[in-house]
C-alpha cells in the first residue's frame, strides 16, 4: 500500500502535471497518460469513512472483534462503489495467480497492483493490527535498570510510531559507566504491595510515554502509524522539487553483458514507464 501512494506520487509528476501544463499551452498529445487502478486501490485502502484501514481499526476496537465482520465490511464498501472498483479490487476464492487458496485460510481479497496482482488474508489481521504489548511487560520494561531499555520503554512517541531521542542520551564508549536510572521499584520483586502499587508509581513519573500513551488513548494502531507516516512523507514529497531514479536491472541472474528483454520490460511496467 505504500508503494502505491509512492507510486501516485510519482506518476503526478512525470506525467499529470506534464500532461496539465502542455494541456494548458495548447500543446497537442499524442496519448494521454491513463492512471489505470490506481485511483480505485488508493479509495480502497485510504478513503474515508469506509476505506480498509479506517474499517481494520474500528473492527480492531470492537469487543468482540471478528474477522468475518471485516470482510462483510469490505465486501459492503466494494458494493457501495458501484462498479469503480471491481476492476482494481475482488473478493474471490482464489489467490493472485488463479489457483485455490489453501485449506488453512481464511477470508481474503485480491488487489490488482500497478505491479501485478496480489492476493491479501485476513487471517489474524486484527490481533496484528492492534500490535499491543501486555500491561505487566510494559510496566517490567519501564522499570528496568539497563539504560537502554529504560529509555526505550519511557520515551515518548510520534504519530508514525517513531521514538522520541530521550533527553538523556546514553555515554559514548570510552567513557565512564553510564549512570543507571533511578530504580522506580526498589523492592518491586520483593514485597507483593509494590506490585500492586506499580501503575501508580509509574504514572507519578510523569511525561507521555509509551506505557502512558496506552493507558490514556489506547495503543496507537499499526494502521494508524501507517496513515500518519504516508501523510507525513507525501507532505515532504510535494514540499520539494522531485528527481526520480529509476533502477532497472538487465537480467535476473546477475550475468555481465546479459539483457533479457523480457525481464527489463517487466520492470518498466511495474514502474509506469512502459505500457
Amino acid at each position: 500500500m505504500s508503494s502505491e501512494r509512492l507510486r501516485q506520487h510519482v506518476t503526478e509528476a512525470l506525467f499529470l502535471q506534464e500532461q496539465a501544463e502542455s494541456l494548458r499551452e495548447g500543446v497537442a498529445m499524442e496519448t494521454l497518460h491513463s492512471p489505470g487502478n490506481q485511483p480505485a486501490v488508493l479509495d480502497f485502502v485510504f478513503q474515508e469513512p469506509q476505506g480498509l484501514l479506517l474499517v481494520l481499526d474500528e473492527e480492531s476496537q470492537a469487543q468482540q472483534p471478528n474477522e468475518q465482520n471485516l470482510y462483510k465490511k469490505i465486501q459492503a464498501q466494494l458494493d457501495a462503489a458501484n462498479g469503480n472498483s471491481i476492476n482494481a479490487i475482488s473478493l474471490t476464492t482464489k489467490d493472485g495467480n488463479g489457483n485455490p487458496p489453501p485449506q488453512d485460510q481464511g477470508p481474503s481479497f485480491t488487489v490488482r497492483h500497478y505491479a501485478g496482482k496480489v492476493t491479501y488474508d485476513l487471517t489474524g489481521s486484527l490481533e496484528r493490527n492492534k500490535d499491543a504489548l501486555p500491561q505487566n511487560l510494559l510496566f517490567l520494561m519501564k522499570s528496568s535498570e539497563n539504560v537502554l531499555v529504560h529509555q526505550v520503554f519511557r520515551s515518548k512517541l510520534t504519530r508514525t510510531g517513531s521514538l522520541v531521542p530521550s533527553r538523556h542520551h546514553l555515554r559514548p564508549r570510552g567513557s565512564s559507566a553510564a549512570p543507571k536510572p533511578t530504580p522506580l521499584l526498589p523492592s518491586v520483586g520483593q514485597d507483593p504491595k509494590n506490585i500492586l502499587d506499580l501503575r501508580r508509581v509509574l504514572r507519578k513519573e510523569g511525561g507521555s510515554s509509551l506505557l502512558q500513551g496506552q493507558e490514556r488513548y489506547g495503543p496507537a494502531t499499526v494502521a494508524v502509524q501507517l496513515r500518519n507516516s504516508l501523510s507525513e512523507i507525501s507532505a515532504k514529497l510535494r514540499a520539494g522539487a522531485p528527481h526520480f531514479v529509476q533502477c532497472v536491472k538487465p537480467n535476473g541472474a546477475r550475468r555481465p553483458e546479459s539483457f533479457d528483454r523480457s525481464h527489463v520490460s517487466a520492470q518498466l511496467q511495474y514502474v509506469g514507464s512502459w505500457r
